[in-house]
């Protein structure tokens, strides 16, 4: 797949390898359904992302994993798992996705959204071992699964 790198005016491949990030890389973020384009994750998730992993791992002094759960969703995955229909995970116009599903071992939901507010995010759902976060800024947002 191709998209347009609006800076430079040129088409961009995307490949399922591509690293997002240091630690993130494209497939991860990818629909389950097996059969989407690659996802373009809005780079604000990343940068979260980013910034969990490295608070975790200095508390834990030792590199720590995030496990995606959710990247992006097409409308057909999205509606047969039950995803809300105006879904995050779903890309907007753009083409980007805006929500992101994560895990990390031995941590409980409800710490990994502690973690996640520290490092900014505003919109988090929360289940017993993982969750959800979204770029919505406008206002803190929590929700349980």
């Amino acid at each position: 797949m191709a998209v347009l790198n609006e800076k430079k005016k040129e088409k961009v491949s995307l490949g399922p390898d591509d690293k997002l990030s240091a630690h993130f890389r494209r497939k991860e973020f990818n629909c389950r359904c097996g059969r989407c384009s690659p996802a373009v994750v809005d780079g604000q998730i990343i940068k979260w992302l980013e910034a969990i992993r490295k608070k975790i791992s200095l508390q834990r002094a030792k590199d720590t994993k995030i496990t995606i759960t959710s990247g992006k969703r097409c409308k057909k995955h999205n509606k047969k798992i039950g995803g809300h229909s105006k879904s995050k995970h779903v890309p907007d116009e753009k083409g980007e996705v805006k929500a992101v599903d994560f895990k990390i071992a031995e941590l409980s939901g409800s710490d990994l959204e502690n973690i996640a507010r520290s490092v900014g995010v505003k919109a988090v759902g929360v289940a017993s071992t993982w969750v959800h976060i979204d770029t919505r800024v406008d206002r803190d947002r929590r929700w349980e699964y």
